[in-house]
């Protein structure tokens, strides 16, 4: 009976071509990469966020439906201008939507750079513990950006909180 040998080529070594695909590859993968991260959570908090501000409207009895740009949604915010956000935050917000926007229709990577670099200088600017401002420095753009977003979000139910507990309150009181 026959004895089957394998017979092992070489890989050929690889010419330039095939190095130059091989990189851009790697860069294209590490590039999408990048962007799905950025995406994903930055949107997804933005989205989040705007839920929140819709409830913020909706305690003020505004109809948040009159509101159908996040930004009207923010500059209706803004004038309303509840305690416990702040005007600052509310520019913080709108420096992060702004990010958001080049993340959902440009892609356009100095832009973004850009927009991450006022939200940056306009969050630093809102946080008084040095401590905090270190971390915010040290954040990738994607942590900082979705951190500010969960800021804005935070103090914006706590200004929706604050607004229904008050109206309860006076509803209490005047049927008292």
């Amino acid at each position: 009976m026959d004895e089957f040998q394998w017979v092992v080529l070489d890989d050929p070594e690889p010419n330039e071509r095939d190095r130059l695909f091989k990189e851009a590859h790697e860069r294209f993968t590490e590039k999408v990469k990048r962007t799905d991260e950025m995406i994903l959570g930055v949107v997804k908090a933005q989205i989040t966020v705007e839920r929140f501000m819709i409830e913020l409207l909706e305690a003020y009895g505004k109809d948040p439906k009159r509101y159908f740009f996040t930004s009207d949604k923010i500059k209706e915010c803004k004038r309303l201008d509840p305690a416990e956000v702040g005007q600052p935050m509310w520019q913080l917000l709108t420096l992060c939507s702004w990010v958001r926007n080049e993340l959902a229709h440009s892609l356009d990577d100095k832009e973004i750079q850009i927009r991450c670099d006022a939200a940056r200088e306009a969050y630093l600017a809102l946080t008084e513990n040095e401590l905090q401002k270190q971390s915010i420095r040290d954040m990738n753009d994607t942590q900082m950006v979705t951190s500010a977003l969960y800021s804005c979000g935070s103090h914006i139910v706590v200004a929706t909180d604050a607004k229904v507990a008050a109206d309860k309150k006076a509803r209490t009181a005047t049927s008292a």
